[in-house]
């Protein structure tokens, strides 16, 4: 293959979601040569095949490890012929998601497709009796649905109902975008918060704490708030950021579909999709797109722009015949793990051995473990309670037929647990076996299993040499959470989009535009992009 130019205004390097929108948004104004060095869009946000994701396991990219295949039973032979859409970044998106938005205002939503996630949030309490270990309750979002549900004493409906009411009684916008309003940043979201009489004196203490003593809600309701309706990981998670994220998932209930529940499921493998669909959008509007590319940074010349040495890949296994490009490029936005690989020569400190690190889990049954009252409802969320003092939430994802995910009659659980490691021979799937052993009867055998680590960034630090003059022409791209951020399945959407603003708030006046996406002259684009959701 060949490419159209040597002379482009901008490099993107990687296809994370965050580089793929920022991708979509340069090439609207500007050329654009998009780089990955991978088979397959979408790198740690990818939607992949059965086929895809075995391979996926055998050559990781650098910030995962631990992969094991527990249960591959049904590899050879019919799963491997069937079709799935496999999420290397599981999430279920609240309906007025600044990702949503976003999808809206680009106008990428005509290539997206939702489901509402029919099945609900359901919750494993810590604080369960002696033979409740398989016990779960269906949370309720709505206040409607507190009221009718059998399982709360009248005293503990008042008590919740209160502490609703008090919280959707704030016209909050930290998070909310659309309907025409004009989103509060999240300083100021918080700032309003504080200021409530309820919230004064209580600013430090953190969420569960404030549920037990400002509404002396009981220990299993507060958990039940904290992780299953916020989803929340940790204990220790602080007041204020998790109102607000509270408040965001209860706002989203009814913005689209008929059922009393916040969240979307995307489909195809969700986020893979969204990243594919930002690709697209950019290749329409002119940028040169190429996976399994190498390249090589090699300077400034003597205009002020920098020297890449691209190479092409050949006829599949042909090495000798990939094509060497010199091309100049004016920026150079990539994602961090290969702006750091391309530019650093040495390793800086090595990982704490304390720090946080992602357990993911990804395992396909073909019967489901609950009872099924309706065709659609196929995805649902199961949440862990934290079993120890300043441990961790673990949840589970599960996603079916009904947002193509996986053939009929068969379903995908995704599991994911943040974890400080305790000892060198710890992995995933020692560490999510026994919540999946909890999740599954004792006669439903897994298909299918595979369990992995994500990592926390390695640090790296920079040689001394001709690349230290070129910091200004290159800005890195986080391309996906840190693990001590504990973002969960509800919010890596929102993180991509903060990624996106924090990167277009450095390169906006270079760019000439304000917006990241210029917004439609009629409204009626926005009106066709909601109904796409």
């Amino acid at each position: 293959m060949s490419l159209p130019s040597t002379s482009y205004d901008y490099l993107l390097l990687g296809s994370s979601l965050p580089t793929s929108i920022l991708s979509a948004s340069l090439s609207s104004s500007a050329s654009v040569l998009h780089l990955s060095p991978q088979s397959f869009y979408g790198s740690q946000w990818a939607s992949l095949s059965l086929p895809e994701l075995i391979q996926w396991t055998k050559d990781p990219p650098r910030r995962v490890e631990g992969v094991t295949i527990a249960h591959d039973g049904g590899l050879k032979g019919r799963m491997l012929k069937k079709r799935y859409a496999l999420s290397l970044s599981p999430s279920i998106i609240p309906s007025l998601s600044p990702i949503i938005q976003l999808l809206i205002s680009s106008g990428v939503s005509k290539y997206s497709s939702f489901l509402q996630l029919s099945g609900g949030v359901w919750f494993s309490s810590s604080t369960r009796a002696e033979g409740e270990e398989g016990r779960w309750t269906k949370v309720p979002m709505a206040k409607e649905e507190v009221f009718e549900d059998q399982s709360l004493s009248n005293a503990d409906r008042r008590r919740v109902g209160k502490f609703l009411a008090w919280l959707l009684g704030m016209d909050i916008m930290g998070h909310v975008s659309g309907r025409g309003r004009k989103r509060e940043t999240m300083e100021e979201a918080r700032q309003r918060l504080g200021s409530d009489e309820k919230v004064l004196g209580h600013e430090t203490t953190t969420f569960l704490s404030f549920l037990q003593t400002a509404f002396s809600l009981s220990p299993s309701l507060s958990q039940s708030l904290a992780y299953a309706a916020t989803l929340n990981f940790s204990s220790s998670e602080p007041l204020l950021p998790s109102l607000l994220k509270l408040h965001h998932n209860l706002t989203s209930i009814g913005v689209y579909g008929s059922i009393p529940s916040p969240f979307l499921v995307g489909n195809y493998g969700g986020m893979g999709e969204l990243v594919e669909g930002f690709s697209r959008s950019a290749a329409v509007q002119g940028a040169v797109q190429v996976l399994e590319a190498r390249w090589t940074i090699s300077g400034e010349d003597g205009e002020g722009k920098v020297e890449v040495e691209v190479e092409l890949p050949g006829m599949v296994g042909a090495e000798a015949e990939r094509e060497k490009v010199k091309v100049t490029v004016g920026r150079i936005v990539g994602d961090e793990e290969l702006l750091q690989s391309s530019l650093a020569k040495e390793e800086g400190e090595k990982r704490k051995e304390e720090e946080v690190r992602m357990a993911r889990g990804i395992v396909i049954i073909d019967r489901p473990f609950w009872t099924a009252s309706e065709k659609d409802e196929d995805s649902r969320m199961f949440v862990f309670a934290p079993e120890e003092e300043n441990g961790f939430a673990c949840t589970a994802l599960v996603e079916g037929q009904s947002n193509y995910a996986t053939p009929a009659g068969e379903y995908v659980i995704y599991l994911e647990h943040p974890y400080r490691p305790t000892h060198t021979d710890q992995n995933a799937q020692s560490i999510l076996s026994p919540f999946l052993t909890r999740l599954l009867p004792s006669d439903l055998t897994p298909l299918f299993s595979t369990f992995y680590s994500i990592l926390p960034p390695s640090p790296l630090k920079s040689s001394r040499h001709h690349h230290d003059t070129l910091t200004t022409k290159i800005t890195p791209v986080r391309s996906y959470p840190d693990p001590k951020e504990l973002v969960g399945v509800s919010g890596t959407g929102e993180w991509a989009v903060r990624e996106v603003e924090r990167v277009w708030e450095e390169v906006k006046a270079e760019v000439g535009r304000e917006e990241l996406f210029v917004k439609k002259e009629r409204e009626e684009g926005v009106e066709e992009g909601e109904e796409e959701m």
